[in-house]
């Protein structure tokens, strides 16, 4: 079982839902599909994804997470890179000195560094997973 798996079955035991093709029931899939989910075989397309969420009561990006997806971005992070230090400046009343902005910059630019590779592993899973049938998409 991997990881999606976990949090589907936690899900589904707190929700008190007995098995999986009562859960495949409510989300509208098959038993087999949610059992591929569980067992690491395949991924919930976003609808289901969607009603998953509502069904388990978990966040959406917990399960997104657990399914190595991550949601797309809602903005590009380099945009907020000058208006940090702006920000700063304007909710403390204090203008910082060159070395706390350098210091700033090298945090921001670690950030930055980390959204760029969680893009880059996102590419990368898109490209996996296009090479597949994902399940739940009604033509396993």
């Amino acid at each position: 079982m991997d990881q999606l798996g976990q949090v589907i079955n936690r899900g589904m035991q707190r929700r008190g839902i007995p098995n999986y093709a009562r859960l495949a029931e409510r989300v509208g899939v098959s038993g087999a599909t949610v059992s591929r989910w569980v067992n690491g075989k395949g991924i919930p397309e976003r609808d289901a994804m969607v009603r998953l969420s509502e069904i388990l009561g978990e966040p959406l990006p917990v399960l997104e997470e657990a399914a190595g997806v991550l949601p797309a971005p809602t903005h590009s992070v380099e945009t907020l890179h000058p208006s940090l230090i702006e920000l700063h400046e304007f909710l403390t009343g204090d203008e910082l000195t060159d070395r706390q902005k350098e210091r700033l910059e090298r945090e921001i630019e670690d950030v930055l560094d980390l959204y760029r590779r969680a893009q880059g592993r996102r590419e990368v899973l898109a490209k996996r997973l296009a090479g597949r049938r994902i399940a739940g998409t009604g033509t396993e």
